[in-house]
């Protein structure tokens, strides 16, 4: 449910999903499944983009930049998934290595990046609830409300059910 009202706009929409992705999950790929279902419920847009952002590092998890380069494999796959149940042209759903590139994983310098690829922009970011309960340490929180049009979360509800993929999905 949208509490919001749908918001029609003449920008481009740019999501991006921050994490660690250290490795990526089923519950990543459905997650990103329900903000790409949210965001298009939220916005009538010209376009939209919605990111998968791995981090680069972090100091909680030595082997994230070690495995970049397979965690963006992974989240390609996922995304040539989620592009067959979103088809339409306007939609590109992409895995990021913007944070391989900058001089920090900090997400407001990924925010910084995305803004510059489009200055007129919606930038809107998701993550996890736990990340969302470091936002208030995270550098530059500041400016978030001036680059920022909107953070969705996502629950991490645990049904005892386990999904895998296989290949035919």
């Amino acid at each position: 449910m949208n509490f919001f009202g749908r918001k029609n706009t003449d920008k481009s929409i740019i999501f991006s999903y921050q994490g660690a992705f250290g490795p990526p999950t089923y519950g990543h790929y459905k997650s990103m499944e329900k903000f790409i279902e949210t965001i298009l419920s939220d916005y009538e847009s010209p376009d939209y983009t919605f990111y998968f952002m791995p981090t680069k590092r972090s100091s909680s998890k030595p082997h994230l930049e070690h495995t970049m380069d397979s965690r963006i494999k992974i989240l390609s796959i996922f995304c040539e998934k989620l592009k067959k149940k979103y088809p339409g042209k306007n939609i590109t759903i992409e895995a990021s290595d913007i944070e391989k590139r900058t001089a920090s994983s900090d997400t407001i310098y990924t925010i910084d990046k995305l803004k510059e690829k489009n200055p007129n922009a919606l930038i809107l970011i998701g993550m996890g609830k736990d990340n969302a309960l470091q936002l208030p340490y995270w550098a530059r929180i500041n400016e978030y409300k001036d680059k920022v049009e909107r953070i969705y979360l996502v629950s991490r509800k645990v049904d005892g059910s386990t999904r895998i993929f296989k290949d035919k999905d």
